[in-house]
């Protein structure tokens, strides 16, 4: 391998010489593109004829074009909402021409339309869509902050092709044309950004506040020189640099949710930049954020009677969080000109999410009857289903780090870029929520004057007549009525403390390298670009958990001061809750009370703990030729990975009085793999129109397993029959797609766009965990759990996206805009479950999204509106079509013929798969322009109050349901130079 490192560093080298002494003869045009207050604007679209020479400006508004033969060109700069710029360039030998062009809008009306801050931003995005060889989706800094977007997350679920995992309120994870998170690539400014969760490979967004970025991009295509680990696409969160003028503003917000009785929200930022030196050689910026948000959620986690299609339930949580969120981040960089379009940088950027909070919850189960076997004399035990209390206080605490170097250096006919970076990832929560969880138990005693409570007589079980609707599930009066003893603190009995300590991390170190050269094939402008990277990534999680039983004081003892008399709009009742930190107390003070006990302690800890390194060295070829209308970008990557992992294998079996939680040991378990790809890809973009592109493209993406998925992890357990397994999988392999694409954009005047996109993916070897019951080798006669590569599925679908200003229009109509997308999708997967015959859905499919977003920007006054729906989604694969008998030697009687019916109406009953559902969502924002770079804004978040939680088979079969009732806020933002 080190070899190959030197042959290669050496190759680009000995290029970089030859061209150098080469093509002293060839000229160079480089220039900047700003509007007429300066402001940069990057995707501007340059041409140079002849030639058929194509550009666009980067970041800071700059562009290059090398390799020119002395002569007579034109220069053409076109940028969608402004006037075309073009004139005449000579190019002697050796020279380097500077055109620095000042562009101007089409005309006064476009003037005020084009140059508000939001619309601003909208021209951006829309140009660097244009100029983009992939098909990109981009979201500017003045778009995501005209709507109530808290993180990165919600911005991106905007963008045509996306959907939404939300938590907690806030958007999560985020889903790309059909496909589940995993299938997601995200990177910082580049930067492949590794997870901060335990096992998983989605990174969650809601850890990143939306204002510490520049802008958000969506890749949906792939080209040779991006990573392939991106069948649905890569989200690249790109910072902010320094421009030629000075940058400051600053930001404050204050609000409220109704919920709780009234909780705040407050948010505010500071961004600072300038250029130093001669010739504005050296920038510097940084930009700073944080938020807090008390949010309150009410939550009913009903579970569903599986053996009745008319809704019932074996049992209700009732659960009420009260949340002190804290988030923020700094994002900064330093850039020095060694030369035009020559350069060295640094930037790099943290951000820490603190989950904290409070969860209570009364767990209501089904009728329960006393036992026999109780000693004569002595008030009955109850067997089965008695309530239960719970106290939770949650501490996860998320973080995500990135620190890059690098060069960009330009030749007179080619150019080198370099980087070495560092990105890091944890959650100081390994296995969950350090701090600690009390569990109550039911005790049977009632307070002095309270009736006796026979649960067999009074039946404290689901009750679908009461019902108040299908989303809101009621129990019996019994068990509910005020009075209950259900809701006597007296009758609970603390019986454990878990505690958990240790993180989960991820590091990766990265290395890249990329070398390309201009040359005519015949007369046509081509570009050959080839390059290597390096990625090394090591995730971990070293948890402990000791578990503390025994029989403590009753609830009675902690009691808090939190009440909650509208809880869930009044359907369900609220009970008293214990206070933490009197728990905490009452604990530290009694050591004896409750004691550790190992066994349970390793077994809440061992199984969830792994070491992991992944290795992916990767090369690539591509070839750009520009001929005339056509553009044509070929290209292959190569990509190996190796893996070394380490889990444990923990075995449960039958408790005894010495070992009462059934403890069967730990053992370390080794495991490693490696595999090689090799991943063509092909784009086609034709100029039908100097407004009209269509666009074309295949390529080929991986995606590779979560860690927690491949690690060798081993559970056992012996006290079911036949014995359970499950099993961490080495030997997954990832999974692959082909992608085919195509794009038909119109770019209208004066400012708008209107895109069209199909898309198919055949995916194959899809990662699915299945249960089986193997008839031979070490794991026959058992029932087994695995994730396996298996069958083959396809996602299919089409975007449509519009967005215009209607400046054109008279009088005060002239302020009216309008953006919004609309996608479906349709997807098969096949052989998901060797027990299931059916083929669903895909995982996070959701068959329909759309956007909705009417806009006003008139003089000083701005109005956004955002709609966004989300439909219903698959979450989990849980249905099982065939069901198998288990013969005295506990061996599967028939392998190909179910023995009994299958579960009660198929797939849509409430043993059927567990589902997402839908989403509608209404954010607002109205602003102001004040003099003196000010504006005033109020936002309203969450405006239908919209649930969000999970059901079975169909929407009537609850699972979950939470609220989180609507946000309001209002602030003040100010910017130097901001009135143009």
């Amino acid at each position: 391998m080190k070899s190959r490192i030197t042959f290669f560093c050496l190759l680009i080298v000995s290029i970089c010489a030859v061209n150098a002494l080469g093509q002293n003869e060839k000229g160079i045009v480089s220039g900047r593109v700003v509007d007429s207050a300066n402001a940069v604007l990057q995707g501007a679209r340059i041409s140079l004829e002849p030639g058929g020479i194509i550009s666009a400006t980067n970041g800071q508004g700059e562009f290059i074009l090398t390799n020119l033969a002395p002569g007579s060109y034109t220069l053409t700069i076109s940028f969608v909402g402004f006037q075309n710029y073009a004139s005449t360039v000579s190019i002697t030998p050796g020279a380097v021409v500077r055109q620095d062009v000042v562009m101007k809008v089409a005309s006064g009306r476009e003037e005020i339309i084009v140059t508000a801050p939001d619309p601003h931003g909208d021209a951006e995005a829309i140009n660097r869509t244009r100029t983009s060889p992939n098909i990109l989706d981009v979201l500017t800094n003045a778009q995501i902050m005209s709507l109530p977007n808290f993180t990165i997350a919600d911005a991106l679920g905007r963008l045509p092709g996306v959907t939404l995992e939300r938590d907690e309120g806030d958007g999560k994870y985020v889903q790309i044309r059909g496909t589940e998170p995993r299938l997601t690539n995200t990177q910082i400014d580049g930067i492949t950004v590794p997870s901060p969760e335990s096992g998983v490979r989605q990174v969650k967004l809601d850890t990143i506040p939306a204002d510490l970025v520049e802008s958000v991009e969506i890749n949906k295509t792939l080209s040779a020189n991006q990573d392939g680990d991106s069948i649905g696409g890569t989200v690249n969160l790109v910072t902010r640099t320094a421009a030629d003028s000075t940058t400051v503003s600053a930001f404050g917000q204050f609000g409220h949710t109704p919920i709780l009785n009234g909780v705040y929200v407050d948010q505010f930022g500071i961004t600072a930049g300038k250029r130093f030196l001669g010739n504005k050689r050296l920038g510097i910026l940084g930009n700073y954020t944080y938020d807090y948000n008390g949010r309150g959620i009410d939550d009913v986690e009903p579970t569903p009677d599986t053996g009745t299609l008319t809704p019932s339930y074996d049992s209700i949580d009732m659960r009420e969080y009260q949340y002190d969120r804290t988030r923020w981040g700094f994002a900064g960089s330093v850039d020095y000109k060694l030369s035009h379009g020559s350069g060295l940088y640094a930037h790099g950027l943290y951000s820490d999410f603190k989950d904290y909070g409070n969860r209570w919850d009364y767990l209501l189960n089904n009728t329960v009857t006393p036992n026999p076997n109780s000693p004569v004399g002595e008030p009955p035990a109850y067997t089965g289903g008695l309530p239960q209390f719970g106290v939770s206080r949650r501490l996860p605490d998320y973080a995500i780090s990135t620190i890059a170097l690098g060069g960009n250096h330009i030749f007179t006919n080619s150019w080198l870029k370099w980087e070495a970076s560092f990105a890091r990832a944890r959650q100081a929560a390994a296995a969950g929520n350090p701090g600690a969880n009390f569990a109550y138990d039911y005790n049977g005693t009632q307070m002095p004057g309270d009736p006796l409570f026979d649960f067999a007589t009074n039946n404290c079980a689901s009750d679908p007549s009461a019902n108040k609707s299908q989303n809101r599930p009621q129990w019996q009066p019994a068990c509910t009525a005020p009075g209950s003893p259900i809701y006597t603190p007296s009758n609970y009995t603390l019986t454990e403390l878990d505690e958990t300590s240790g993180n989960t991390s991820q590091i990766n170190l990265q290395g890249s390298a990329s070398y390309a050269f201009n040359y005519h094939a015949g007369p046509h402008f081509s570009t050959l670009e080839f390059g290597a990277k390096f990625l090394n990534a090591h995730k971990g999680q070293f948890a402990y958990s000791p578990a503390l039983i025994g029989a403590g004081p009753t609830m009675d003892q902690f009691l808090s001061d939190f009440t909650n008399n509208h809880y869930y709009g009044g359907s369900y009742r609220l009970g008293p809750v214990a206070d933490y930190n009197k728990v905490v107390a009452y604990n530290n003070a009694n050591p004896g009370v409750l004691v550790q006990d190992p066994y349970l302690t390793a077994l809440n800890g061992d199984a969830s703990n792994f070491d992991y390194q992944e290795r992916i060295p990767a090369g690539y070829l591509m070839n750009t030729v520009e001929l005339g209308k056509f553009r044509l970008q070929a290209g292959i990557r190569f990509e190996g990975t190796s893996l070394n992992s380490r889990g444990f294998q923990v075995t449960t079996v039958p408790s005894t009085p010495g070992n009462p939680s059934g403890y069967g040991g730990t053992v370390e378990v080794p495991g490693s793999s490696s595999y090689f790809d090799a991943l063509p890809s092909v784009q086609l973009r034709y100029a039908l129109t100097k407004d009209t592109d269509i666009r074309v493209s295949y390529g080929r993406g991986i995606s590779r397993p979560d860690p927690q998925d491949i690690i060798p992890s081993v559970t056992i357990d012996q006290t079911t029959s036949p014995f359970t397994y499950s099993l961490g999988n080495p030997a997954l392999k990832a999974e692959h797609a082909n992608n085919f694409d195509i794009s038909y954009e119109q770019y209208l005047n004066p400012l708008g766009l209107f895109q069209l996109s199909v898309f198919y993916k055949i995916l194959s070897s899809p990662i699915i965990e299945n249960t089986s019951f193997p008839t031979t080798g070490k794991y026959a006669g058992f029932k087994v759990s695995q994730f396996n590569n298996a069958g083959s599925a396809w996602v299919d679908g089409a975007e449509i996206s519009y967005q215009q200003r209607w400046s054109n229009l008279p009088g005060l109509l002239g302020g009216l805009g309008f953006s919004g997308n609309y996608t479906f999708t349709n997807s098969e997967a096949f052989r998901v479950d060797p027990l299931r015959a059916q083929n669903p859905k895909l995982l996070r499919q959701a068959p329909n999204a759309w956007n909705l977003g009417p806009t006003y920007d008139r003089g000083p006054i701005s109005i956004n509106l955002g709609l966004e729906y989300n439909d219903a989604s698959i979450y989990a694969y849980q249905y099982e079509d065939l069901q198998f008998g288990i013969d005295a030697n506990k061996n599967p009687t028939n392998m190909t013929t179910p023995i009994s019916p299958a579960p009660i109406n198929g797939f849509q009953g409430p043993a059927g798969d567990n589902y997402l559902y839908p989403h509608l969502q209404v954010d607002a924002q109205i602003s102001y322009r004040l003099p003196k770079g000010f504006s005033a804004y109020v936002n309203g978040q969450n405006l239908t109050d919209e649930v969000f939680g999970f059901y079975n088979g169909g929407p009537q079969y609850v699972v979950q349901r939470e609220y989180y009732k609507p946000t309001y806020f209002g602030g003040l933002r100010w910017t130097l130079n901001s009135e143009r």
